[in-house]
């Protein structure tokens, strides 16, 4: 009887103090995301989507991080405003027809923040890509992620 309960009791305890760790750790994480980057938490909170025709491709060819940087007249409304996202290998969705590989064509994806840098192998590590765009918007995201049009057009706006 007395071994039943102490059994239960350490049963009690080791839920106790997974439950202070997922409280820890949910106080952590807002206190961390306050603190490391409030703009680009509110940057991305109000737009998270985007559509429009590719007028870039900058590519960032790093061993470990894969990735390209999709340049795009972003159509909202009917403003348009140009944006600059990563596709990477690692955290990206590609969607058919699965070409973003050349300017011209149209896409449509969710975005969000995350590692914005583009690098390209240098010896056995990797460096910035000064061919990147200077400011870089987010990351395409893996639910949504990104799909194309086929094959590039030259044609307008539809709006």
């Amino acid at each position: 009887m007395a071994e039943k309960s102490s059994t239960s009791l350490q049963g009690s305890m080791r839920r106790i103090v997974q439950i202070a760790f997922l409280g820890a750790g949910l106080v952590a994480s807002i206190l961390l995301g306050a603190i490391a980057g409030p703009q680009q938490a509110l940057a991305t909170a109000t737009r998270t989507f985007f559509g429009g025709k590719v007028t870039k491709v900058t590519y960032c060819p790093c061993a470990y991080d894969f990735a390209v940087i999709i340049t795009l007249d972003d159509i909202q409304g009917k403003q348009k405003q140009e944006v600059s996202l990563k596709w990477s290998i690692w955290s990206s969705t590609l969607h058919e027809y699965y070409n973003i590989w050349e300017k011209g064509v149209w896409v449509l994806g969710g975005f969000g923040p995350g590692d914005t840098e583009c690098r390209q192998q240098s010896g056995y590590s990797c460096k910035k890509n000064s061919d990147a765009p200077s400011k870089i918007d987010g990351v395409i995201d893996t639910v949504r992620g990104i799909g194309t049009s086929a094959a590039p057009t030259n044609s307008q706006s539809p709006i």
